[in-house]
């Protein structure tokens, strides 16, 4: 799990710039926001100042507490358990681009856009395959670093065709893969984030707040 603050800015440069506070973390198993280790997570989360939350391996009824809340498509193997989530109180603007279920990829990724008065932010949370993915993600190719790029060039054509000129990007969730090369993927995803203008925040975010439930 990660924090981190980000400045995000308009599309000219005329517009302030906003500090927005992001939370990254994989909640593991997908529990229920209404279950006893969901309801720790839930306190803690809220106890945390976080403006987004990228979430991933969480439950499509995840409570949202007030905020908004949107989840990534259902996976191929439990309806109910998704790969990613995103959780705002930021309002949220309009989508002008969906997903086709055709696309295995799609399963691992959810967006949203920030609406904050006349400009707008894109979020993304993505999750990437890892080793042996193929044993709970119907639909990929063979081969971890096949599996790997199927994935994300999936996602950075999403999110390519969804980005507004000029518009802010904040991408994150569980790429699996370290953020330094030289490691399988990796060199790709960094090719890929330059091209969309994304510069990395943090490599690993230190828990700065105490400990988060488990």
């Amino acid at each position: 799990m990660s924090l981190t603050d980000a400045k995000v800015s308009a599309a000219t440069a005329r517009r302030p710039t906003s500090t927005v506070r992001i939370g990254i973390w994989n909640l593991k198993l997908c529990p229920t926001s209404t279950s006893e280790r969901g309801q720790a997570i839930a306190a803690w989360m809220d106890a945390q100042g976080v403006d987004v939350w990228l979430l991933t391996e969480v439950h499509r009824d995840w409570g949202s507490r007030g905020t908004s809340f949107v989840v990534s498509p259902p996976r191929g193997i439990d309806k109910e358990k998704r790969w990613a989530g995103i959780e705002t109180a930021v309002p949220l603007g309009e989508l002008h681009t969906a997903g086709g279920a055709e696309h295995a990829g799609e399963e691992g990724l959810v967006l949203a856009r920030l609406a904050l008065g006349e400009s707008s932010v894109l979020v993304v949370c993505s999750v990437l395959p890892w080793r042996g993915a193929g044993d709970y993600w119907p639909g990929l190719p063979s081969g971890q670093a096949a599996q790997f790029r199927y994935v994300l060039d999936h996602h950075v054509a999403r999110i390519e065709a969804e980005r507004l000129p000029g518009e802010p990007l904040i991408w994150g969730g569980d790429f699996n893969q370290r953020l330094t090369a030289p490691f399988r993927g990796c060199d790709r995803r960094r090719r890929e984030s330059a091209a969309l203008g994304v510069q990395q925040v943090r490599t690993r975010g230190p828990d700065r707040t105490g400990a988060a439930p488990q």
